[in-house]
This record gives C-alpha cells, sequence and structure tokens, in this order.
C-alpha cells in the first residue's frame, strides 16, 4: 500500500492506494466491488485509459502524465463505460465517487505516490 498526495495542494488525499503492477491486480481493478471506502485507491501506470466493464459501482477517475500531473478527471464514471484514451496520460488513478470534488484534485495539480 502507498500513500496519494496532492503535492501541488500539500494536501493527503488517500491513505491505501494499491499499485497494479501484475496482470491480475491490473485486469481485475475494482470488479465485483460493492463499495469502496474513502481511503481506497487504486492507481494503474504506464496506462492512458481504463473501462468500467463489469463493474457494479461508479468510481472518480484522474488521469496523470509522466510527471503525475494531472491532464484529466472524470467524475462518477458509471459501470460498463469505456471512456477514450487521454492524450498524454501515462498512468491512471481510479477512487471511490466523491473524492475529487472533496479532495480538490484540478487539471494541473502534481500528486505524489509515497511508500
Amino acid at each position: 500500500m502507498a500513500e496519494l498526495i496532492n503535492q501541488t495542494k500539500n494536501q493527503p488525499i488517500i491513505k491505501n492506494l494499491r499499485i497494479a503492477t501484475s496482470f491480475s491486480t491490473r485486469s481485475k481493478g475494482f470488479i465485483g466491488r460493492k463499495n469502496l471506502d474513502t481511503q481506497e485507491g487504486l492507481w494503474f501506470p504506464q496506462c492512458n485509459w481504463i473501462h468500467t466493464f463489469f463493474m457494479s459501482i461508479p468510481i472518480d477517475v484522474v488521469y496523470l502524465d509522466k510527471k503525475m500531473k494531472v491532464r484529466k478527471v472524470q467524475k462518477n464514471l458509471k459501470p460498463w463505460r469505456f471512456p477514450a484514451p487521454v492524450l498524454f496520460a501515462h498512468s491512471v488513478i481510479e477512487l471511490s465517487v466523491g473524492q475529487i470534488d472533496s479532495k480538490k484534485i484540478e487539471v494541473g495539480d502534481t500528486l505524489h505516490v509515497g511508500h
């Protein structure tokens, strides 16, 4: 587990960030989950898009470039969606719905993953 921090705002975002590096973690993501804790998230390094097929809950999604700068945010992405890949995105973070607004994550912010 890792912690996700907004360096621009000097503010913690979540304390329990899982890093999806294995095939099984990347494939499963949050599929099958009925809810997510507000301190829970999943980071997909070297990824510029995700899908929500087979998911039963909506999520907030943050797309980051190679320097961990926020390129795009998607709030309340519903299950069974296939959004377009994001140009210049290098990784994606999935969060529980409402976290983008409650933590005030904005395009241009720089995030940091700490271990």
